[in-house]
């Protein structure tokens, strides 16, 4: 792991998470009686997934958020062109 950069050890820890999934979802199909072939099972259960609402924040909540971040924020000397 100490070879790989950045981006590099995060791509393999995505790979790493769609294997797992890909197996859970074979092991799923493999357990319940589904007229549909794995193809088919894996891409419905995928937009399933993929359609989870994601709740939009008020905007107090996001002051109330970016206030509590901006204490890990520290401003460089100058802006951002030095």
């Amino acid at each position: 792991m100490a070879t790989y950069s950045m981006r590099g050890l995060f791509d393999f820890i995505l790979f790493i998470l769609d294997q797992e999934q890909d197996d859970t979802l074979w092991e799923l199909w493999l357990a319940k009686d589904v007229k549909d072939d794995f193809k088919t099972f894996k891409k419905k259960r995928m937009k399933a997934i993929r359609k989870k609402k994601v709740k939009s924040l008020s905007v107090e909540q996001e002051k109330v958020i970016n206030n509590a971040n901006s204490r890990f924020i520290k401003p460089r000397e100058g802006g951002e062109n030095e």
